[in-house]
């Protein structure tokens, strides 16, 4: 039982983790290599975390931007004025 107030230790997301990857590397990489990075950090649950990173990628064009044959970099955030 927790105390109120007091937040169980939880995984990050693999969508942090992956920012962070990409922030250290400043290059594009594959997907196969962030994941590899990720594991490190977060281990994934699943027949396939090659999957379930691709997904995450894709799935957050805002975050990430597909530079080919598998490729992805940090995308730059956008600045209105």
């Amino acid at each position: 039982m927790t105390t109120p107030g007091k937040r169980l230790k939880t995984k990050p997301y693999i969508k942090d983790c992956v920012c962070e990857v990409l922030k250290k590397t400043r290059k594009p990489l594959h997907y196969t290599e962030i994941t590899e990075s990720v594991v490190k950090v977060r281990p994934i649950v699943g027949r396939t975390p090659e999957k379930s990173v691709y997904s995450v990628l894709v799935k957050n064009e805002t975050l990430f931007k597909f530079v080919g044959a598998g490729r992805f970099i940090l995308q730059a955030p956008r600045r209105h004025f």
